[in-house]
């Protein structure tokens, strides 16, 4: 978590923006598990930063990203201060590569991206973690082919233009 607290707020915290800033987490499990309710989180960046936030988690074990394209006006709505975004979904989504779920999960990102854009707000996008199978990662090429593009597009301070990924990833 202090990896993931330092890494987010490094490149924000040069804004003088970030002071009493809301977070809004919207994820899967492992967002439940990494954020919780939030004051893990809060009391590393106060400790770390002197800076108060308010963290909000609308992450729910077993989330898909379809869910957030039905919710995300109202969670913009029921938010209307906050400012950043991180979102860390697509896990429950897809269990193998193909390029109709690609189709399909890009499709959701790119609705729920959209409209935290046009609403004035930060989208932080992580990438899709990987799972260690035998013989590779089956999730790998929803990285490189869905998540990368969208980082460089949507949250363009956390993607690493040298190696061409997004920076952003829970397990790695």
């Amino acid at each position: 978590m202090k990896a993931l607290c330092a890494f987010l707020l490094l490149t924000i915290l040069a804004s003088p923006l970030i002071a009493a800033d809301t977070w809004v987490f919207l994820g899967d499990s492992l967002t439940v598990a990494t954020i919780g309710n939030g004051a893990s989180f809060k009391a590393e960046v106060k400790a770390a930063y002197g800076v108060d936030i308010e963290v909000q988690n609308t992450s729910r074990v077993g989330k898909h990203s379809y869910e957030y394209v039905k919710e995300i006006d109202s969670i913009l709505r029921k938010y209307p201060t906050a400012k950043y975004f991180p979102f860390m979904i697509g896990t429950n989504d897809v269990l193998h590569y193909s390029e109709s779920k690609a189709k399909w999960l890009r499709g959701h990102l790119v609705t729920v991206l959209d409209k935290i854009k046009a609403a004035g707000r930060v989208p932080i996008l992580f990438r899709i973690p990987f799972r260690k199978y035998q013989g590779g990662d089956p999730l790998a090429a929803f990285n490189t082919k869905v998540y990368d593009p969208l980082i460089a597009k949507y949250s363009p301070q956390w993607y690493d233009k040298g190696n061409n990924k997004g920076l952003l990833d829970m397990h790695s």
